[in-house]
């Protein structure tokens, strides 16, 4: 009985912590400059540019400006509350099944590094997708392009979320050292 709360306390702190992360990212992508969040936004930037094969310069008012195809990628298509949802949704829903204290916090911190990861990777693909379908569609108004920008934007993060959640999920069952959540 002991053994089983300070388990229970410990993940308690864990998740404790895994918040406090969350927070400070969302405080830091709330408050902080595109200087602050070049981390993310410089990698998904390259990325977008290699794909496209446009250049973006980077002025540290604005973000990384694109003439040649009317982009911006800033504070706002940063990904941050991305990176947040990937890393509460893996530590939330995986951290608890893994029996070692040990284990749980190595998790942990594999789920910050693989989130950001993810992150650049599912932005950019979102910000080129978007880039190609924006310059296909036949848009009226400021507000219908913001409108279609956002939902490619949903949508796509969506799918990330449910393929990543699927794919640890199977993995967690394959590696077989699980438990019931405590």
């Amino acid at each position: 009985m002991e053994r089983q709360k300070a388990r229970l306390l410990a993940l308690v702190v864990l998740y404790l912590c895994m918040i406090g992360a969350a927070f400070r990212l969302y405080l830091l992508y709330r408050y902080g400059s595109v200087e602050d969040l070049l981390f993310i936004i410089k990698p998904v930037a390259f990325l977008v540019e290699k794909a496209l094969g446009i250049r973006f310069y980077y002025d540290q008012d604005l973000g990384f400006v694109s003439q040649q195809g009317n982009v911006v990628i800033n504070q706002a298509c940063s990904g941050i509350r991305f990176w947040i949802a990937v890393y509460c949704m893996l530590g939330f829903s995986f951290v608890s099944r893994v029996k070692s204290i040990g284990k749980k916090y190595m998790m942990t911190f594999g789920f910050i590094l693989f989130s950001y990861g993810i992150t650049i990777f599912a932005n950019a693909s979102r910000i080129i997708t978007a880039i190609g379908i924006l310059n296909l569609a036949i848009v009226e108004s400021t507000t219908s392009e913001r409108f279609l920008h956002q939902s490619i934007g949903v949508l796509f993060y969506w799918i990330y979320l449910c393929i990543i959640y699927v794919l640890f999920e199977k993995l967690i069952r394959k590696e077989g050292k699980y438990e019931k959540a405590v």
